[in-house]
């Protein structure tokens, strides 16, 4: 995408998408307390990986959508290094560096490409929401289970369609907040631009008059 000049209203493409996806699993956990689970312990949790894939993928986003390519990059790899070192200062469960920042990373990159050439691709324009959302909902499984090979832990039954459809709910939240974002954006520079245009008519028609008036 081709560069553009920063706009504040830009970072609502970070911002919804989390708050939609906290409201989102608040709902579908009955209840923010349920939610958030802080009374289980120093675990990893469902608020923890809301949260975690909806800043990931609403940060490399935003850059995408700024055409900020050099700074995408940088946050597909400087993201996982962080969510990696959270997790471990986090949890108390002894996991291999290695097996969290892998998956990650291959998230990042999965997630760049489904913005780039999905969400933002204006082919995709009307269906784009729930093409995302199944792109990111598969990708998200592949790093289910990617992370389960690298620390060796066995699949259960069923695994690819519970992990499918759970992460398919969670980027609803998550490309309906980006979408929302971006009608904002896009409807706030249509009224800038009809302000302009209506500026303009209204002074060359004083130009006019004051021409007719001599």
């Amino acid at each position: 995408m081709e560069p553009r000049a920063f706009k504040p209203e830009m970072l609502l493409i970070i911002a919804l998408p989390i708050v939609l996806s906290f409201l989102g699993g608040t709902y579908l956990n009955d209840g923010t307390n349920a939610f958030v689970n802080t009374a289980g312990g120093r675990t990893i949790t469902q608020f923890h990986i809301y949260m975690g894939m909806s800043l990931l993928f609403s940060t490399i986003g935003f850059f995408t959508y700024w055409g900020k390519k050099n700074l995408a990059f940088i946050s597909m790899i400087l993201l996982p290094v962080l969510l990696t070192v959270a997790i471990l200062m986090y949890t108390r469960e002894k996991i291999s560096a290695f097996a969290l920042f892998i998956p990650l990373l291959f998230m990042t990159g999965s997630s760049y490409l489904i913005l780039r050439y999905v969400f933002y691709n204006k082919a995709f324009l009307r269906f784009r929401t729930i093409l995302s959302s199944l792109s990111g909902a598969l990708v998200m499984s592949v790093y289910f289970r990617l992370q389960y090979l690298l620390m060796n832990v066995s699949v259960e039954p069923g695994f690819w369609m519970n992990r499918f459809v759970s992460s398919l709910l969670l980027f609803i939240f998550i490309t309906l907040g980006m979408s929302l974002a971006d009608m904002f954006i896009v409807n706030k520079e249509l009224r800038e631009a009809n302000y302009i245009r209506r500026q303009k008519i209204l002074s060359d028609e004083i130009d006019d008059e004051d021409d007719d008036a001599l």
